[in-house]
């Protein structure tokens, strides 16, 4: 600086901003007037990361990024499972479906940034953006776009969690359309609004991101809202299910006895009533609790996932917020004046000044870190990759023409034109009552948004495969039949229900002649349940009258008898 072309022109290695062009992303120069000459603004030559970081910075941040690509893999793997193969095998759920589909966006991002095609810089002084790389732009675009649907999708998935685990509902259509659209058109505007107002740059790496300018309310800001409020809803149901599990586990000491004044008498009833009260809590707790672990064992795959996701998204937010703060600290402060003076003294040598740039910049372990982090979201939807979708795969590698006929029954709940009838039921069958098979385990619930809207029916996204049917015949038809014994006067017991008016017998029932001294047994068959038949579902039984009591036979059988 001493010498006197210092004084006409920059010194270097810095760069006068007058000789280059008013294109690329201005914002982006670090540039500073130099006092006492009016006019001169002296530029730090692009990229500016590498005069603030070792060497290999940067090649390790492309080696991080190079993680990205099997990330991709796993989750076009996964999407393609579940467009393919049936539910049974696939498991899949829109939640997971949204997750799954923001992290193979965002992953796609950063692989288009791994060929290194160009520099990521305009000119010596200016960093592309949007308008002057098209690599730049896409890879802004599916990173910002990715990175908010991702966040959005796993606050949904925490909501769902709590409302099964902590209130024992399952969302229904409603939260499906709220879902889809938080997690895919709210992105969808502010990536709008984000190019618009602010635009992308290269900042650092290969990677185009947000510019400074309105970046935090239109992308930052929404981020960490939603990581912190999923972030929130996840330690209230923590909270949830360590107080259930005390509460279940609790040993529940007697009650002594009464004051003086208190008879034994009224003391001895006070008692009972206390210890049936606490009977019907503690059993009332440990239900709840058992409906948790269940829920707990189907979904540990996604909780432990939408977890780790959803850290990392508030790590990599305040990671990169900071870093937007960075180019005022090197510009406008005294330690980037200090290290400017540094720079020209050792004639652009930044080795000799990089422990006056570390003061001013984020720790180099941070922020790679924070980069692989970002990288390896892909990698760790591993978790829901299961062993039925490979032989799932396998069975339609080999035979794909039965493997499509048995996809279309599935789907369409009717048999295709050229399929055989249905067999009718045999004259035994007959007279055990009109069974019905209800198929709505395979195809479509309550919802009517079928397998994609249920992900706890039988286990949901963690469903357990239905339970195939025996000897050709119907699942409930292959289920053994219930034995219920009926009673006779010489010291056995009866049902409270046989107390009622006699009915006549039930023709979902067949007295079965009993060994001798017995007054009868009778065989039930199995009975579709209730949330098989919908809402207004009734018992057969009810439907016919007394003639069709399932409880009257054994006292009809007992009536005859005597008359006889």
């Amino acid at each position: 600086m001493a010498n006197i072309s210092s004084l006409i022109g920059c010194p270097k290695p810095f760069l006068d901003a007058a000789d280059f062009s008013s294109t690329g992303y201005i914002a982006g120069r670090f540039c500073n007037p130099v006092p006492g000459f009016e006019g001169l603004l002296c530029c730090l030559p692009c990229p500016a990361d590498q005069w603030m970081y070792e060497d290999d910075m940067v090649r390790i941040a492309y080696n991080i990024i190079k993680l990205s690509i099997f990330g991709l893999i796993v989750s076009v793997f996964l999407l393609t499972s579940w467009a393919v193969l049936p539910p049974d095998k696939s498991h899949r759920h829109y939640l997971s479906v949204g997750v799954v589909s923001a992290v193979a966006l965002f992953s796609l991002g950063e692989v288009i940034a791994v060929p290194r095609t160009g520099s990521p810089c305009h000119d010596a002084i200016t960093p592309k953006d949007m308008h002057t790389s098209v690599a730049c732009a896409w890879t802004g675009l599916l990173f910002v776009y990715g990175a908010l649907s991702n966040s959005w999708w796993v606050l949904m998935r925490m909501i769902w969690i709590h409302l099964r685990i902590c209130w024992d509902r399952t969302p229904g259509p409603r939260f499906f359309w709220i879902s889809q659209t938080l997690g895919f058109g709210l992105p969808a505007v502010l990536l709008v609004a984000g190019a618009l107002a602010s635009g992308f740059s290269y900042r650092f790496g290969p990677v185009c991101f947000l510019n400074h300018e309105n970046a935090f309310p239109v992308f930052w800001g929404w981020m960490i809202a939603a990581a912190s409020l999923a972030c929130i809803i996840q330690g209230a149901t923590v909270v949830y299910c360590v107080r259930v599990y005390m509460k279940s586990h609790r040993v529940i000491a007697g009650s002594g006895a009464g004051s003086g004044g208190v008879t034994l008498w009224l003391w001895s009833i006070g008692r009972r009533r206390r210890e049936t009260d606490v009977g019907v809590a503690a059993g009332a707790r440990r239900r709840q609790w058992r409906h948790i672990q269940r829920v707990l064992h189907t979904q540990w795959r996604s909780i432990v996932l939408t977890a780790i996701i959803m850290w990392q998204g508030i790590f990599f937010a305040a990671v990169f917020v900071m870093l937007e703060l960075e180019q005022d600290r090197v510009t406008h402060s005294p330690k980037g004046l200090e290290w400017g003076l540094c720079l020209i003294i050792n004639e652009g040598d930044k080795n000799k000044c990089l422990h006056l740039a570390h003061q001013l910049v984020m720790n180099k372990n941070l922020v790679l870190a924070s980069l692989a982090m970002a990288a390896l979201t892909g990698v760790e939807i591993l978790l829901l990759v299961r062993s039925s979708l490979f032989t799932a795969w396998w069975i339609l590698l080999r035979n794909p023409a039965q493997y499509i006929h048995t996809r279309g029954w599935t789907r369409s709940h009717t048999p295709p034109p050229h399929a055989a009838p249905p067999p009718k039921p045999s004259a035994e069958k007959a007279e055990l009552g009109n069974i019905s098979y209800d198929d709505s385990a395979v195809g479509m619930d309550s919802t009517g948004l079928g397998h994609l809207g249920t992900l706890d029916s039988v286990g949901g996204d963690e469903e357990n495969p239905p339970v195939p049917p025996k000897d050709g015949l119907p699942l409930k038809d292959s289920l053994p039949p219930l034995q219920t014994h009926a009673t006779g006067p010489q010291g056995s017991t009866r049902d409270a229900d046989d107390l009622r008016e006699p009915r006549s017998p039930s023709p979902m029932r067949s007295p079965v002649p009993g060994p001798e001294g017995s007054r009868g047994v009778g065989t039930d068959v199995d009975m579709d349940p209730p949330e098989a038949e919908g809402p207004d579902w009734v018992p057969g039984w009810a439907k016919g009258g007394p003639s069709t009591s399932p409880i009257g036979r054994v006292r009809s059988t007992r009536e005859k008898r005597r008359e006889d």
